[in-house]
């Protein structure tokens, strides 16, 4: 399996304007199309990944390579601490955050670290390849194509 990262949610969330902007009006939305655009890097770059938020468990879709984890009644750092602070880990996870709190305790620990800011730059520079969720053919159809579609299938309908 590839590497594996630890990620701090919101910490890394809001160093992306794009979805940082929409947490105030939908933030189920924005956390999703942030969790969506962070699977489509994990697949392409064969790792997993463990992104940690604070507060609560929100309704989620699942995303491959990604386990979602909520830090309940505590704080995403204390869990984020304890996922790196593992003794029985073979190998520390790369640990994705600007709080410095994390980042030392994580470097502490023997783990690597990148910053915040500094993984939105790499996930936004790599070409994603295409996921099977993601659409095949982007151009609409004609009405004249989707008359064609429609005729077909009501002659399929009529034949059984």
């Amino acid at each position: 399996m590839g590497k594996s990262i630890l990620i701090d949610g919101y910490n890394l969330l809001h160093q992306m304007p794009e979805i940082r902007s929409e947490m105030d009006q939908n933030p189920d939305g924005a956390r999703s199309r942030f969790l969506h655009r962070l699977s489509a890097y994990a697949q392409t770059v064969h790792a997993s990944l463990t992104v940690v938020f604070d507060g609560a468990q929100s309704p989620h879709a699942k995303f491959p390579r990604i386990k979602i984890s909520f830090s309940k009644n505590e704080t995403a750092d204390a869990v984020i601490k304890r996922m790196v602070d593992k003794p029985h880990r073979v190998q520390k996870p790369l640990v994705i955050s600007s709080d410095l709190e994390i980042v030392n305790f994580a470097r502490q620990c023997g783990a690597k670290t990148l910053s915040s800011q500094e993984f939105v730059k790499e996930i936004t520079a790599f070409k994603p390849k295409k996921m099977k969720y993601e659409k095949k053919y982007e151009a609409p159809m004609s009405s004249k194509e989707v008359k064609e579609w429609m005729d077909l299938f009501q002659r399929k309908a009529d034949d059984e």
